[in-house]
């Protein structure tokens, strides 16, 4: 079987490239134009559905209930191969459940969802599969088309996030249907392995959570006691598994994080980095959420030296609105006290040491992921298959060269206004504080053809290095 992009690199070079836009009413055609194929047959053809509901008087949102979870195969097809197949449905052995996700984004007739494979693997092909490895999945849809997903992804991880979801952008054949393009993409949960690492039963994920009141549990602390617009729910473990103990502890966890904000002594509570760097990425990208939308913490486990992290971040559709703005979250109360300038001044020493670092490379190193990604089998398939997209969902037709010229402006621009507000702060240089660097690369980085950046080609591999394709050779 080929690897995953060397198959995507001999199917795109070998096809032409059309602007027309007729109906898809064949898989053959899917496959031909470019992206990899997500194949979802449901038993007896059944449609995923559910209840729209709207939240009680003087809270927030709106969401779904009752998502019927419809079983079925699926299989992931590039060219001539077929990468992965469930085979049919068999509870706990064998293919998968679907069913609509989200909250608002469920609204959207292009419906999202997640798929639950019954026996994990892992969708992305990254070539470890004991490690990433996984029975839950996302497809989410990029709308208006812009790469939002991607680039918001990447740029958490080049600023140093310490687990994000990653994902690929797909086409979707569902019961003998075009669905269009969508983003295949881990979802948040706990995996030791590949995910967030939380010991079971000992730690927790939770959700600063707007739709609380869609929710089976949900908890207070006493900042959030009675407020009508945001309370916690958990992420791990799932509601109807969390013990009394877990609850407690949970609670009091984030009860003493929110107070140590006030008093200065939230270091010994709130693992700094992780919430400086969670900040500082929304900043980066101007994003307009606030209010507690997709707003992740956990806590590893129960020990004493157990601290609150922040992330990953998630759903990017609200990025690149702030212009000339920070972001939101920024200036909004997610807790009680204030971070700019905070009690004791980690913080604050924290996120502009960070924020110098990042405008030092951050231009470039978009402008080098640009180059490459412009040459990637993925960005050749994308646009051969944005106008059957278009045509099944009756949206506007926008280039990813398009794409890529306002990612690449955006940033440019973003840069010098942080450097603006830079330098109209008096705050400490910050100079001895230690910054994680995270994943960002070099000027020399390699990239595979999806954008990925390389940290150990294989020999033989199509890789992109300096905005061109080449094969990698390993020396001895």
């Amino acid at each position: 079987m080929k690897t995953f992009f060397s198959a995507l690199l001999c199917l795109c070079l070998h096809l032409p490239c059309s602007s027309a836009s007729p109906p898809v009413r064949r898989l053959s055609e899917v496959i031909k134009l470019g992206l990899p194929v997500v194949v979802i047959s449901t038993v007896d053809n059944e449609e995923p559905t559910c209840d729209y509901v709207q939240p009680p008087e003087g809270s927030l949102g709106e969401s779904i209930a009752n998502a019927k979870k419809v079983p079925g195969r699926v299989m992931l097809i590039l060219g001539s191969d077929t990468l992965y197949d469930s085979v049919e449905y068999e509870k706990g052995e064998s293919g998968m459940t679907i069913n609509i996700r989200g909250n608002s984004s469920a609204y959207s007739i292009k419906s999202p969802f997640k798929i639950k494979l019954q026996e994990k693997a892992d969708l992305l092909f990254r070539g470890d599969d004991d490690h990433h490895a996984d029975s839950d999945w996302a497809l989410i849809y990029d709308d208006p088309a812009s790469l939002r997903p991607l680039i918001g992804s990447l740029v958490a991880k080049w600023c140093g996030v310490r687990w994000q979801p990653e994902g690929e952008f797909v086409n979707v054949w569902m019961n003998n249907e075009y669905r269009g393009i969508y983003y295949l993409t881990e979802t948040v949960k706990r995996n030791p392995l590949s995910r967030i690492n939380v010991k079971k039963n000992k730690g927790f994920i939770v959700e600063y959570d707007p739709y609380w009141w869609n929710e089976d549990l949900y908890f207070e602390t006493r900042f959030t006691q009675g407020s009508p617009f945001v309370r916690y729910t958990f992420k791990y473990p799932d509601g109807n598994e969390v013990s009394s103990s877990l609850l407690t502890y949970a609670t009091t966890s984030l009860d003493r994080m929110e107070a140590s904000i006030i008093d200065g002594t939230y270091p010994e509570y709130i693992d700094v980095e992780s919430f400086a760097t969670w900040l500082l990425v929304h900043d980066i990208l101007g994003t307009w959420d606030s209010n507690g939308s997709n707003i992740f913490l956990y806590k590893t486990d129960n020990t004493p030296g157990s601290k609150v992290c922040f992330g990953p971040l998630w759903d990017f559709d609200t990025i690149f609105q702030m212009e000339d703005e920070w972001s939101r979250l920024h200036d909004h109360q997610l807790f009680p006290g204030t971070l700019f300038p905070d009690s004791c001044g980690i913080f604050t020493e924290l996120y502009y040491s960070k924020l110098d670092s990042v405008c030092e490379w951050l231009p470039d190193t978009i402008d080098h992921w640009i180059d490459a990604f412009s040459l990637s089998p993925t960005s050749e398939g994308i646009e051969r298959s944005r106008p059957y997209d278009n045509w099944r969902w009756e949206t506007k037709y926008v280039s990813v060269s398009d794409n890529l010229s306002a990612i690449r402006q955006w940033f440019h621009n973003r840069r010098e206004w942080l450097l603006g507000e830079r330098a109209s702060i008096s705050s400490p240089m910050a100079s001895h504080v230690a910054v994680h660097a995270g994943a960002r690369p070099s000027h020399s980085a390699l990239y595979d053809l999806s954008g990925r950046i390389l940290t150990s080609p294989r020999n033989g591999q199509v890789v992109v290095n300096g905005g061109r394709k080449q094969i990698h050779h390993t020396h001895p």
